[in-house]
């Protein structure tokens, strides 16, 4: 059996940047749930992230956008709000040349991480007096969104 060889890199990290860089909301309930009212634990959420890597600039920009629905089928859409994060990262080129080229999962859903986790308290000042006031953005494993290997 093939022994992995450990390869060790060093990645000191800046956040230079957070941004709200859209929020919107309905601003009433559509009919069909104006009786009923919105069921916050029924509320279903689409995520999309984008990450840039820029290596001549030793830079990191990940891009979370998040889709609120007041219905399993999605159909119902309440808002969305999207946040960005920006990273300096010390040594990004050494050690993309150490990787071949990739840098580690583990690292870039850490930043992953600090970006939800900034939308999650954007999303609670942002949506006070709004119907989606009291809607979280639950807790989710950064690493869900790389492929397993």
């Amino acid at each position: 059996m093939e022994s992995k060889k450990k390869i060790e890199i060093e990645l000191p990290i800046e956040l230079t940047d957070v941004k709200l860089i859209d929020f919107n909301v309905i601003s009433e309930l559509p009919e069909s749930l104006k009786k009923s009212g919105l069921s916050r634990d029924k509320v279903q959420f689409e995520f999309n992230i984008e990450m840039k890597i820029n290596a001549s600039d030793e830079s990191i920009v990940i891009e979370a956008n998040t889709k609120y629905f007041a219905d399993k089928e999605k159909t119902i859409y309440l808002g969305n709000i999207v946040s960005s994060g920006e990273f300096k990262v010390s040594n990004i080129n050494e050690s993309m040349n150490k990787t071949k080229g990739q840098l580690p999962n583990a690292f870039l859903a850490s930043l992953m991480g600090i970006v939800l986790s900034s939308a999650r308290g954007m999303l609670v000042i942002k949506s006070k007096n709004t119907i989606m006031e009291g809607i979280i953005l639950p807790p989710i494993n950064p690493l869900s969104f790389f492929p397993v290997k």
